[in-house]
């Protein structure tokens, strides 16, 4: 499988969110960050199956400078910072023996109400609660739920927030948490502790890194503003960890949400950063640029021949295709 001539991938940083109980999920509309302990068990099992080296965030840094790293190397990463990671996801981790990181938005930690939209969102809709950003012009009225589906209004809603939220951050929250129906808060995911953080790095298998204080998109932050959330998220870390923070992971992860990127590499090195990551499909080797290392999802859709697809480069290699086709007008 690893063996091709075209084959120039060294492995995969895999990267989750929010790890729930049991086989299966509910039909959910924040599904793509989601997946059941059972099917991440299923996935080690077969990595295991494989023979994929499992690989700390340092080892990877160190076999990203190595022509051919031997075996497939993966990393599992987890972003944000839900309770579950600690709960459902470490002891999976534990029982394997499996290297992991968790990249830590601070705003969300060890706070009663984590702000992440993107649940309070799916709540709302599901509940079918009206809600309004009158600024904006956008009112959610029994007649929208009326002419469109949930999914596809939750969507659209999301779609809205991600491109607006950290331009206009104090509104939008106070407008949210003000029209959120009380009865809905037990739907909404719970952050992890500093305890718990704390015992996750002390097992030796769990890497902290950060992923910035609000979970803001870097193309929406003015440089000023991205050194802030990068500076004071670190801050935070570093004095409740008592360790070095290395390790960065962009929120939301893609080119278009990273924005220019000239000056990252530096920006980051001079808060001490030496690795961050994002969200694009990229071949991994050691062509990589160890300031954008690509990470690739996985969640409940995962299957084990698109989990070999992502190991061996075929899958990244056919979204490079297609975007240089369709840049060139080809097909």
């Amino acid at each position: 499988m690893f063996s091709s001539k075209e084959n120039k991938n060294y492995g995969a940083v895999f990267t989750l969110h929010s790890v729930r109980a049991g086989r299966g999920l509910e039909n959910r509309y924040n599904e793509f960050i989601e997946i059941s302990e059972h099917k991440v068990e299923e996935l080690i099992k077969y990595l295991v199956r494989l023979g994929v080296r499992f690989v700390s965030l340092t080892e990877l840094e160190e076999s990203l400078l190595l022509s051919k790293p031997g075996k497939p190397l993966v990393h599992m990463s987890i972003d944000d910072g839900y309770a579950d990671n600690f709960q459902i996801a470490f002891p999976i981790f534990k029982k394997y023996k499996v290297p992991f990181s968790i990249f830590i938005t601070t705003n969300f930690i060890d706070t009663e109400k984590p702000f992440w939209f993107w649940y309070y969102v799916e709540a709302m809709i599901k509940a079918q609660q009206l809600f309004s950003f009158p600024k904006y012009s956008i009112e959610i009225t029994q007649e929208s739920y009326k002419q469109e589906a949930k999914e596809a209004l939750a969507s659209r809603i999301n779609s809205f927030l991600i491109e607006n939220i950290d331009k206009d951050r104090a509104y939008f929250t106070e407008q949210i948490l003000a029209q959120f129906d009380d009865s809905l808060w037990s739907t909404i995911p719970s952050p992890l502790s500093w305890e718990q953080i704390r015992e996750m790095q002390a097992s030796g298998l769990c890497s902290i890194g950060v992923h910035t204080c609000s979970h803001a998109r870097f193309t929406a932050l003015s440089e000023v503003e991205q050194k802030k959330e990068v500076q004071k998220s670190i801050k935070v870390l570093e004095e409740q960890l008592a360790e070095r923070i290395k390790y960065f992971s962009f929120p939301y992860g893609t080119y278009k949400d990273i924005g220019e990127r000239k000056h990252l590499p530096e920006l980051l090195r001079e808060q001490g950063i030496i690795m961050a990551f994002t969200t694009e499909p990229e071949e991994l080797n050691s062509s990589a640029d160890k300031y954008f290392v690509p990470r690739l999802f996985i969640n409940e859709q995962t299957t084990n021949y698109s989990l070999r697809a992502r190991l061996n480069g075929s899958y990244q290699r056919s979204i490079s295709r297609r975007i240089f086709n369709s840049d060139h007008g080809t097909s």
